[in-house]
């Protein structure tokens, strides 16, 4: 018995030996890990600064071309983005402009969104894709275009459709988009000629961009749309490539 009990005691200390062997191993296994992530994180974050730091030389040699050039100096190149949706996409649009805010790191440097576009699903003056029953309440228009614009971003109304007629222009649901965003902060994308005069009489603010589904695709036309009273000119997308005729386009900070 006292055999017996004397093997039994050295199997319970050799397995209390084991089981504190086995606690040390996990505990060097857990600080090697620990260590391990914070060596990631830490070549990371020097990863993260390298690219900054490559960004900004890029954008110093970018300047310094400009400079000799007879730019203006010191004054980076800068990317606008203009994210669609006013509806649908209006929560992921916001989730994004809040980001570019909070942690600019994770965009490139030197961009900014320009604007929100589309509609208010249902207007009448929209030449946008067809939206139908999901008509938004004033609510939601109010709350919409106040949030954009207090993020410092336009609203930017797609008002392209070229069928629109003299009575189509007192639309009431149209006119109360109008009214809500008309502040000096907004524009509208246009084509029709009737729809054009009407806002720039009832709506001044408002900034206008002539829009590409006019189809310019003529230089001349091209540089003399450029010449009227537009913020900006969209270009045929036709002329994305076209690099022979872009190389005669004049004022090309006004063109989209």
């Amino acid at each position: 018995m006292k055999s017996n009990c004397g093997r039994a005691a050295n199997i319970c200390d050799g397995s209390k030996e084991n089981m504190g062997n086995k606690e040390s191993i996990e505990i060097r296994e857990n600080q090697g890990n620990t260590e391990n992530i914070e060596i990631r994180e830490s070549q990371r974050n020097q990863e993260n600064k390298e690219n900054r730091n490559t960004r900004k030389t890029s954008e110093s040699t970018a300047t310094a071309g400009r400079d000799n050039k007879g730019d203006k100096k010191d004054e980076p190149l800068r990317v606008k983005f203009h994210l669609p949706g006013l509806r649908f996409n209006y929560p992921l649009n916001m989730m994004i402009l809040d980001m570019l805010h909070r942690y600019p790191e994770y965009f490139r440097e030197n961009m900014e969104i320009g604007s929100f576009f589309g509609d208010f699903p249902t207007s009448l003056w929209n030449g946008g894709r067809f939206t139908y029953d999901d008509q938004c309440d004033s609510a939601f228009i109010q709350q919409a275009v106040h949030s954009i614009n207090a993020a410092g971003v336009a609203v930017r109304y797609t008002y392209t459709n070229p069928l629109l007629t003299e009575a189509d222009l007192d639309d009431p649901y149209c006119n109360y988009c109008m009214k809500v965003a008309d502040n000096g902060k907004n524009e509208v994308m246009i084509v029709s000629p009737i729809l054009e005069e009407y806002i720039r009489k009832n709506y001044p603010s408002y900034k206008l961009n002539s829009s590409t589904c006019k189809e310019i695709r003529n230089v001349d036309d091209l540089n003399a749309e450029l010449k009227k009273d537009y913020l900006m000119v969209v270009l045929d997308y036709n002329l994305n490539s076209r690099f022979d005729l872009l190389e005669q386009v004049e004022d090309r900070g006004r063109v989209e």
